[in-house]
């Protein structure tokens, strides 16, 4: 009975789960849907994209973004013009509370849209999000040639 006691009691004491990823200062960075994120650190920032598509064909755009703990998966919002396409993925950042903690463990949230260009052409792909930690804008910007 005593040996489970001692891992809590330090685990309060350190308010909750420990920072070793560095996400934490998410949370204070602002509560809500939050733009994702898209560069973690040194890691890879993680985008599928095909390189060329066929006009009336659905093409299938996959943007992946970083979090964990307090951070889970949000929406995805598609913006389209023509040969125009943006993507901004966005993730929900939620507050334990006094009480509680945030574990620390990283996800990598997938991001999917579908798009369909009805003219051929170079089309521009721009992926908005942030980056970490930072705590910046950051972009992707893509070609993909249609024909």
């Amino acid at each position: 009975m005593k040996k489970w006691l001692i891992p809590i009691a330090l685990l309060a004491a350190c308010g909750g789960a420990s920072d070793v990823l560095g996400l934490s200062g998410v949370i204070s960075a602002g509560l809500g849907l939050q733009p994702g994120i898209l560069k973690f650190y040194d890691d890879s920032v993680l985008i599928d994209v095909p390189q060329s598509a066929t006009v009336g064909n659905p093409v299938m755009i996959a943007v992946k973004t970083y979090g964990g703990g307090c951070i889970t998966r949000g929406e995805t919002r598609l913006t389209q013009s023509g040969l125009s396409v943006e993507i901004a993925p966005f993730d929900k950042v939620t507050d334990p509370g006094p009480q509680g903690a945030c574990t620390d463990d990283l996800r990598i949230f997938e991001h999917d849209v579908v798009v369909v260009f009805d003219t051929p052409g170079s089309a521009n792909v721009v992926i908005q999000g942030r980056e970490w930690p930072k705590n910046r804008e950051f972009s992707r910007e893509l070609r993909i040639a249609v024909q």
